[in-house]
């Protein structure tokens, strides 16, 4: 029992001497940053922690804190706008707080200059110099030169925190042959900046030019290339580039660029175009002034022949309900360096889906995996690959994604679609785990459509229905829906906007002109009927176009007004009474774009004449469609009015 004891206590103190050891490995960084001139905190000043990339702002007390820090050495740097950055070491030891305080330099004023230094070369006589002053206040300054040849306008001022512009001109009148370096020295009460100058003298030469590297982004048609102006020769280049040809020490006479006209020496960059395939050219830098043209050493350009890259689309791999892995190898680059390569993939042959995969040097296994498929779906795939001469393309397979649980439906594209009807159409791509048991489609006026309408299952997987109670000129939205024992499925949300109906946009009419003329069999009078109607026929094709009138109201056929508005008029009798255009007769002439024009011979009985004549537009469209006016005229010999039940 003792021995039991004595292990017992032993193995509590064990436990007891473990615990003593466990300590925090973790310490923590604080101070307070002050103004070293006016010993005040700093609001605002950024405190950074390298390695760890944390930063903090100090408090309004100027403090600042960084905890739970592993143990180790850090840097901490202060940064505030107005003084100067500063930097300190630190020895983060666990369970210790190492205080840091700091106290930041107000940055001393200077002036800013846009240049540090101003190189004129050979040519140049004038450079615009901007100058400003770090502080916000403003200050005097003075601007002087160590020549009596620089000039300064103006050469003083006032200097603030907005640049200020001096122009700087050079006058070589009087230099002799060199290279001069001098200085501007610009003076404010608590600031100084020197600022060089370098100026050459030539002697009045063709320019001095060379080519600067080999050629590079090199297709089967164009390189680029640059050259470099050394020295202008005393006076303005006029042109300037590269010029080329097949037959070796080409001149200005053979293909060349052209960069326009400068003063300044640098180098400066050609486009070579309209390179032939697998041809030797000579190329050389040139420069023209007044006092001639001169050339580069030659460079010789081998141009390849390219041809589009050979990429083998393989079968795709890891297929199931949702995701699958397309594979393709790429077979040759063609000559030239793909950009770009991936697959095109999608639900029909045609698809324009287009995936991207990164370009890397060497790679010739591609592999895409798709996610978020629809299940029991047929895809199609392909790979391609792009470089300078075109895009080449993988033969075209194709994979089917599984489907167990619900059915697979596609809202299809409307059919028939016009100002009269419109139909949706669906279709079953999988029926899933069991038999589809229901279908139909859901539509609505908004992007979510709501209204179910329920259809019987067709035998092969399509369905369609027209849009109920449609309107013209309005937008629709479908979707597909099926059902099984596992639940119900949707197609995408398709939308139509709907046809506006062709219309008689308006009409007028001027009064009857009597023409004193009488037919003694009828014992009417011929009255003149002049006017114009506009139509809008929606793009659709017209057979017909025209008025029809009567002298009896009785003859449109009223009969109740539905919600307010007319019936048509009486189909039965539009032959017996109407003036009319038919397409391809001579009468056609008054029709001119969307514009009738009526001028028509009517009879009336005069005792008739007070009530005028009821007049209608009308058009035919191509399927026999008859196309009314809203408003019927009644047009008498002094007045023209719509008529009103």
């Amino acid at each position: 029992m003792k021995e039991k004891l004595l292990f017992l206590f032993c193995v509590l103190g064990l436990f007891s001497s473990c615990a003593s050891d466990i300590v925090e490995l973790a310490g923590s960084v604080s101070g307070v940053v002050s103004d070293k001139i006016t010993q005040k905190p700093i609001e605002g000043c950024i405190v950074s922690l390298s390695p760890s990339n944390n930063s903090v702002s100090t408090t309004a007390g100027g403090t600042y804190a960084f905890q739970d820090l592993v143990e180790g050495s850090y840097t901490l740097t202060f940064e505030k706008e107005g003084y100067d950055v500063q930097s300190k070491e630190v020895e983060v030891v666990a369970n210790t707080d190492k205080k840091i305080n700091v106290f930041l330099e107000p940055e001393a004023e200077r002036i800013v200059s846009s240049a540090e230094q101003l190189n004129f070369g050979d040519l140049s006589s004038e450079m615009d110099l901007f100058l400003s002053y770090s502080s916000s206040k403003s200050v005097s300054y003075s601007i002087k030169a160590d020549a009596d040849w620089i000039k300064v306008s103006p050469s003083s001022g006032t200097l603030s925190n907005k640049s200020q512009l001096t122009k700087v001109i050079i006058d070589r009148s009087n230099l002799s042959i060199g290279d001069y370096s001098k200085k501007l020295t610009i003076l404010t009460q608590n600031a100084t900046l020197e600022i060089p100058v370098y100026v050459q003298k030539v002697e009045l030469s063709a320019p001095k030019v060379s080519n600067n590297g080999d050629f590079y982004e090199l297709t089967e048609s164009s390189c680029k290339v640059n050259g470099l102006i050394v020295g202008t020769g005393g006076s303005q280049i006029t042109s300037y580039g590269h010029c080329w040809s097949t037959k070796g020490t080409p001149t200005i006479n053979d293909s060349k660029t052209n960069l326009g006209d400068t003063q300044e020496v640098g180098s400066f960059t050609s486009s070579l175009t309209q390179l032939k395939g697998g041809s030797i050219y000579y190329v050389r830098a040139y420069a023209v002034n007044a006092l001639g043209v001169s050339y580069s050493n030659q460079l010789v350009l081998s141009v390849p022949i390219v041809d589009k890259p050979k990429v083998s689309t393989m079968p795709a791999t890891d297929i199931n309900g949702t995701s699958a892995a397309l594979n393709a190898h790429i077979d040759g680059d063609g000559g030239s360096k793909i950009t770009e390569y991936g697959f095109y993939y999608g639900t029909t042959e045609s698809t324009t889906n287009k995936h991207n995969i990164s370009v890397e040097e060497g790679k010739t296994q591609l592999k895409l995996v798709l996610s978020g498929l629809k299940e029991g779906t047929k895809y199609y795939f392909k790979a391609f690959a792009k470089n300078s001469k075109g895009e080449a393309y993988g033969e075209t397979l194709t994979f089917t994604t599984s489907s167990e649980n619900v059915p697979v439906v596609q809202t299809l594209n409307a059919q028939n679609v016009s100002y009269k009807s419109a139909t949706m159409a669906g279709r079953i791509v999988d029926k899933g785990y069991s038999e589809v048991t229901e279908c139909g489609f859901y539509y609505g006026n908004d992007a979510n459509p709501s209204t179910r309408m329920k259809l019987s299952v067709p035998s092969d997987g399509k369905f369609q229905a027209d849009i109920p109670n449609m309107v013209s000129g309005n937008t629709y939205y479908y979707k597909a829906y099926a059902k099984n024992s596992k639940g119900y499925s949707y197609g995408d949300i398709v939308s139509v906007t709907i046809p506006q109906k062709p219309s008689v946009k308006s009409a007028s009419f001027e009064p009857l002109v009597d023409l004193e003329k009488y037919d003694g069999y009828y014992g009417s009078y011929s009255y003149q009927l002049k006017g114009k109607a506009i139509i809008d026929t929606q793009g659709i094709d017209i057979i017909e176009v025209g008025v029809v009138w009567a002298e009896s109201y009785g003859f449109f056929d009223w009969q109740s007004p539905i919600n307010g508005k007319k019936n048509e008029l009486n189909i039965n009798n539009i032959e017996k009474m109407h003036w009319k255009i038919r397409k391809g007769v001579n009468q056609c002439a008054a029709l001119s774009g969307n514009q009738l024009t009526i001028d028509n011979e009517v009879q009336m009985q005069r005792g008739e004449t007070s009530k005028g004549v009821y007049v209608r537009a009308y058009f035919i469209l191509a399927d026999d469609t008859i196309i009314y006016g809203d408003d019927v005229y009644n047009v008498t010999p002094t007045s023209v009015s719509i008529y009103e039940e």
